[in-house]
């Protein structure tokens, strides 16, 4: 069941390594460049090529695909094609999501013209996202696994579009364009409300750029504050969430142990190496401010199981720092600490690539095209 869905991933990741890898700033590369990012830009669109057309023929009728991903296709076509409709119906907690779709539906009642439109967008969005980070060394399987999002939206389609928005505030906040990013955020939460996690992100790497002291001891404040502050407000998230259709996921505990305990171990490997990691790149040190960050959904995990979610928007991140984590634990650290890290970090990656061949391929169905 999962041979199309790890054939078309291991197809994109070769095909769009050429791009993201960093050329060297040699006189040969410069002079042979526009061959160079011409070749690259063939590649990469080959691998959209068979992305989207394995995304946009993959069969969502019952029993063939994704419980959600056919819910999507009912609320497109059985609507009534009103605003009014597409806003308090489709989704009342992402208004951004049903204006997009109100917007289609008024051009297409054709479904697949939908999806395409989506899918364009997230392999983008997450191609642009890995292609500035640092991606030199170790990146196959990260890259790998990274791009299985964009399978997971045959069956969460909001959540993956909003994670695919959500990372680019990163960006923002690197060039230190609080506004942009705050901005991205809401677009983000607007698609998948689960995207509010990023403002405690915003919050920390605000603080952070702005002190002038010792940022490793502020950050672990702030995260000890981030979590007592969910705890103290359990009481509240808990009243907001009953007057949901949120309320079923109330009193229920789902805790994503393996998630939480990779956050907090690559948190603590990324704080260890963070000013050999700056050197890699300096957009690693956003990436090592924003990963703790994860580890305040745990106490929400225990009491309304639908808030494993947020840890979803941590992934990429702790992602795109482990190529970096790997290579500065082999660069200046002791052979038995590099081999270490190294058997740490590909054991994860190997349990992620299991994990969706024998658990995520199950959602999302065996593989066939529309008929």
């Amino acid at each position: 069941m999962a041979l199309p869905y790890v054939a078309v991933l291991a197809a994109m990741t070769l095909l769009i390594s050429p791009y993201l890898r960093k050329e060297k700033n040699t006189v040969d590369v410069y002079e042979q460049r526009w061959l160079y990012i011409s070749t690259q830009g063939i590649l990469v669109f080959a691998a959209y090529l068979i992305y989207i057309i394995f995304a946009v023929s993959k069969s969502f009728m019952p029993g063939k695909g994704a419980k959600d991903a056919y819910a999507y296709y009912v609320n497109f076509t059985g609507a009534d094609c009103t605003l009014k409709h597409f806003m308090t119906e489709v989704s009342t907690f992402e208004p951004g999501y049903s204006f997009a779709v109100w917007i289609v539906r008024q051009l297409t009642s054709e479904y697949r013209f939908m999806l395409w439109i989506w899918h364009t967008l997230t392999f983008i969005l997450i191609v642009g996202f890995y292609k500035k980070v640092y991606l030199k060394t170790n990146y196959l399987f990260p890259v790998f696994i990274g791009l299985m999002i964009l399978m997971s939206q045959f069956n969460t389609l909001r959540m993956s579009i909003s994670i695919s928005i959500a990372l680019f505030s990163l960006f923002a906040m690197y060039k230190k364009s609080w506004i942009k990013a705050g901005i991205i955020i809401l677009c983000a939460a607007s698609f998948h409300v689960s995207a509010v996690i990023m403002f405690p992100v915003f919050m920390v790497v605000f603080i952070v750029s702005h002190w002038n002291g010792y940022k490793k001891s502020l950050l672990f404040t702030l995260i000890c504050l981030g979590i007592i502050l969910t705890i103290a407000m359990f009481g509240i998230i808990n009243r907001l969430a009953l007057g949901t259709d949120k309320s079923v996921y109330v009193g229920e505990s789902s805790v994503a142990w393996g998630m939480d305990l990779a956050i907090i171990v690559f948190s603590m490997l990324g704080l260890v190496k963070m000013k050999q990691l700056k050197q890699l790149s300096k957009f690693n040190e956003i990436l090592i401010l924003a990963l703790p960050v994860g580890i305040i959904c745990i106490p929400l995990q225990l009491n309304i199981s639908v808030m494993y979610r947020m840890l979803l928007f941590f992934h990429p991140i702790m992602l795109a720092l482990i190529p970096s984590i790997i290579k500065c634990y082999k660069e200046s650290s002791t052979k038995v600490v590099s081999y270490m890290v190294s058997l740490l970090s590909y054991g994860y990656l190997i349990t992620q690539i299991n994990s969706f061949c024998t658990e995520s391929v199950e959602v999302l169905g065996k593989y066939a095209t529309f008929t």
